[in-house]
């Protein structure tokens, strides 16, 4: 196998190794193996009959040159021997003959635990020996075996070395996984692993699922089974295993089993076992495996239905049972009912507010988003706002993972110091602040929750995804003032799925706010017969049913186009996308649409693009409140929107937009565009005025900032 750099891989149990070989210089194919052994810290030594060991050998290596290949005296009469000899020679020739062999090489067969011959020269010396302890491996078995043996020894001091890292360092697991493939490749094994990694090979399993290596983490998985020939069974490990497994086959894009609540209730078990028996870090690790399967993105934000729209109660059910969760929301419910109480309450606003407030944002995952809420928060005099971004790999992305757990729940307990390490100096602006405000809840919420203090105000602004996802659960609520919601359906599902956890806060509905003066500008003659989709390159966009809306049109008259505005799908996404990218393109080269469709690509000029586009178009899964539809309605587009099917049972889209401008199917929508097309500009009107007030700074930009600061 190919030689590794970095850390050695040093044995834990040094053998001895013994090449033998006529000609020394045909060692030479043998020396990267030779060395690798010898790095690892095993003993090499090897004997020949002629010629000059290869300078690339191991400096360590014992050599012998033996001139015993056909020893004379083997044939000698028995008479000239002792008489001493001549007795045991007739008691034992095989005695008599080993001690003829060369003392030197005699002491090296006897000390051996691995013999490898190189070629037959030295057959006649095993032959004469007593019974040896070695393992005797002839030139192509011997590859394997070396091959083998440094394949074993590397995965277990690299799953050792890895497992402890810190859970966001770089994991450069290209070598462990080559050697994993290796050994899942043997028929047979040689060797016994030197220590059961099947607990570090796990670890390292979970954080590349996180990460999106999910190939890897299936090889990883596959070799912690080799494990069950030597070891013990490792029930837990087994349960921690099968969820990883179901983990992967869903972002693959495989359908929830029929078993789903039962893998999740065990490894959850498994957690409270742990922290039951006061291992905190195994409890974390087990209970973000369990977690991250619950809120699984393919499961709530990258498909047509949620469980945690349609059946929140039972899907949850496998968490809500277990203990350390029970633990961690009667402590919030407890500090709940102190606030409501009066004891630990934060101050209610007063009619006459300090000269001024300071205020710290926290723009969120989605940072780009907070833009028009920082501008609104800036222009107010009595403000002073800082912004923090938590860029570290702590707070990244929406998939769970320890540190967020171990934040949680070390807060929950009395103890925030971890949570503070993890940005000492933001930390310090929150503990300095009176408004704190997060948009998204996000992990940067769920460390702002546990860090303000009791006299700051508390503010999050959610939108779809992250009320999806599992980091919403782990916000303390009862650290929350207000949430504000960007729609009405997204304040009912925040609602449904956190339950009784927020009956205390107060609950806004503050759609986006949209820069109207940016898009009013005449369109262009094209606007007539185009269709248009900003930021379509997302599976969630579903940019798919746009290009069937397009052929349905077609149809009828082949002057409709369509513009799809924004960035391409790009490369290295997940499985799941890239397969959706995949059918997308397969979709856009067929013949009803290939010539239609304009790309505009990214850019920052879209006021420019709009004005090409006459009926602007939602096809989402999934959306909160789009902005993009709703700078195409206000630069004059008739807009065209799916009613998302995530959350269809919430009437999502009608709660938004005019009734008659919602659709289900690709020929309803393309029926809808029809009906509007002779009278398009007094349509677009029409609609732009009957939603007034999702374009009202008084509505959007004053009552947010109300929200946030908790007065007018």
């Amino acid at each position: 196998m190919k030689k590794s750099s970095g850390p050695r891989a040093y044995t834990k149990r040094p053998e001895r190794w013994l090449f033998l070989v006529a000609d020394a210089a045909d060692l030479d194919e043998w020396v990267e193996q030779a060395r690798e052994i010898a790095l690892g810290r095993h003993h090499v030594s090897v004997a020949y009959l002629q010629g000059a060991v290869p300078e690339r050998f191991p400096r360590t290596a014992k050599t012998h040159q033996s001139h015993d290949a056909e020893p004379w005296y083997l044939k000698q009469p028995i008479e000239r021997l002792s008489r001493a000899a001549a007795r045991a020679a007739r008691r034992d020739e095989t005695w008599l003959e080993s001690r003829r062999i060369d003392r030197r090489l005699r002491h090296q067969l006897d000390k051996a635990d691995h013999i490898v011959l190189v070629d037959d020269a030295f057959e006649w010396a095993l032959k004469t020996m007593p019974p040896l302890k070695a393992r005797v491996w002839r030139d192509g078995s011997a590859h394997a075996a070396l091959d083998e043996e440094s394949a074993w020894r590397w995965l277990v001091v690299q799953a050792e070395l890895f497992a402890n890292r810190g859970s966001h360092d770089r994991l450069p697991v290209t070598g462990l996984v080559a050697r994993s493939k290796h050994l899942l490749g043997l028929d047979e094994f040689h060797f016994t692993p030197e220590a059961d990694v099947r607990t570090p090979l796990r670890v390292l399993a979970r954080r590349l699922v996180r990460r999106g290596s999910r190939d890897e983490a299936l090889l990883l998985l596959d070799v912690m089974d080799l494990f069950d020939r030597w070891y013990p069974p490792l029930p837990d490990e087994k349960a921690a295993a099968r969820a990883l497994r179901l983990h992967i086959a869903i972002a693959a894009g495989e359908p929830r089993p029929p078993d789903y609540e039962d893998v999740v209730r065990e490894v959850l078990a498994v957690a409270d076992r742990r922290f039951a028996s006061h291992d905190a870090e195994g409890g974390y690790s087990f209970a973000v495996i369990g977690m991250a399967l619950l809120f699984h993105q393919q499961l709530h934000t990258a498909t047509e239905s949620s469980p945690l729209v349609e059946e929140p109660d039972r899907f949850l059910a496998p968490l809500q049972a277990a203990d350390f969760w029970k633990r961690l929301l009667a402590e919030e419910a407890r500090r709940t009912a102190e606030r409501s109480m009066g004891v630990d309450a934060r101050p209610e606003p007063v009619a006459s507010p300090p000269e001024r407030q300071r205020v710290l944002a926290l723009p969120g995952i989605y940072h780009h988003h907070a833009g028009p809420m920082l501008k609104a928060l800036e222009a107010r005099g009595d403000v002073d706002l800082r912004m923090v971004r938590l860029d570290k790999p702590e707070f990244a992305g929406m998939i769970l993972d320890t540190t967020t757990l171990r934040m949680r729940f070390e807060a929950q307990a009395g103890d925030p110091s971890f949570a503070d390490s993890l940005d000492p100096e933001a930390a310090a602006f929150v503990r300095g602040t009176d408004v704190v405000v997060a948009d998204w809840a996000d992990k940067g919420a769920v460390w702002a929750s546990v860090l303000a203090p009791a006299e700051a105000r508390l503010v999050i602004r959610i939108h779809s995804v992250d009320v999806l996802s599992g980091p919403a659960q782990l916000v303390d609520w009862s650290a929350v003032d207000t949430v504000i919601a960007v729609s009405p359906h997204i304040r009912d599902v925040f609602k449904t799925v956190l339950g009784r956890r927020v009956d205390h806060v107060d609950v806004r509905v503050v759609t986006n706010r949209i820069m109207t003066e940016r898009f009013e500008a005449d369109k262009s003659e094209s606007a007539d017969w185009t269709i248009g989709l900003v930021g379509w390159g997302q599976h969630v966009k579903d940019p798919v049913l746009a290009l069937d809306i397009l052929s349905a049109l077609r149809q009828s008259d082949d002057r409709w186009r369509l513009k799809l505005i924004g960035a391409d799908f790009g490369h290295n996404q997940a499985e799941h996308i890239n397969r959706y990218s995949r059918e997308f393109m397969g979709r856009a080269l067929q013949p009803d649409v290939v010539d239609a469709i304009d790309y505009a690509g990214f850019t920052r000029k879209l006021p420019v693009h709009l004005r090409d586009v006459g009926y602007i178009l939602s096809t989402s899964l999934r959306e909160s409140c789009p902005v993009g539809v709703l700078e195409g309605v206000a630069s004059g587009a008739v807009p065209v929107v799916r009613e998302w099917p995530v959350f269809a049972r919430l009437n999502a889209a009608h709660q938004l937009f005019p009734e008659r401008f919602v659709f289900t199917t690709a020929a309803e929508a393309a029926k809808i565009i029809e009906a509007n097309r002779a009278e398009r500009m007094g349509r677009a009107a029409e609609a732009k005025e009957e939603m007034a007030d999702l374009f009202s700074v008084e509505q959007t930009e004053g009552r947010l900032v109300e929200a946030i600061l908790g007065r007018p």
